[in-house]
């Protein structure tokens, strides 16, 4: 489906022209994203069926939403964290849409946030992911593909 290199590619390219902040690349399975976290995901559906999830922890997201939204991070309300989760996960999806090659459509972003949480998406496998460094804070993006 899609290889970990181009994971990375459009994450830190999203990151960078999004939010101004340079990821860096982790091997991949490094990632102990701590709790409390934040799980962004869209579904792709089409000529390639799957999912990407983006997985961080809620100050990784907090600081984020403050970057998109130009605040200081004691400003960013819960919803700012949902908007701009679902911001970037629909921005990565898309461009890994585009990656694809074949007609396929993204559905609109779930963000699922807490402690001890599980986000399970049925019938999918693990096809590809990529882990980073989000300014300290640890950052995973996973797509799924699902089975045959």
């Amino acid at each position: 489906m899609i290889a970990a290199k181009d994971i990375q590619d459009v994450v830190c390219n999203v990151w960078t022209t999004t939010l101004g902040i340079a990821l860096e690349c982790r091997e991949p399975g490094s990632a102990a994203v701590p709790e409390p976290t934040v799980a962004a995901s869209v579904h792709i559906a089409g000529g390639c069926e799957g999912s990407l999830v983006i997985l961080c922890s809620a100050a990784c997201a907090r600081g984020v939403a403050a970057r998109m939204f130009e605040v200081e991070p004691a400003e960013v309300s819960v919803d700012d964290v949902r908007d701009a989760m679902g911001e970037l996960a629909n921005m990565v999806g898309g461009n890994i849409k585009g990656l694809l090659g074949v007609p396929c459509d993204l559905s609109l972003p779930t963000v699922v946030e807490g402690t001890a949480h599980r986000l399970a998406v049925n019938g999918v496998e693990p096809a590809s992911w990529a882990d980073f460094d989000c300014d300290g804070e640890a950052l995973s993006v996973k797509v799924y593909a699902y089975g045959g």
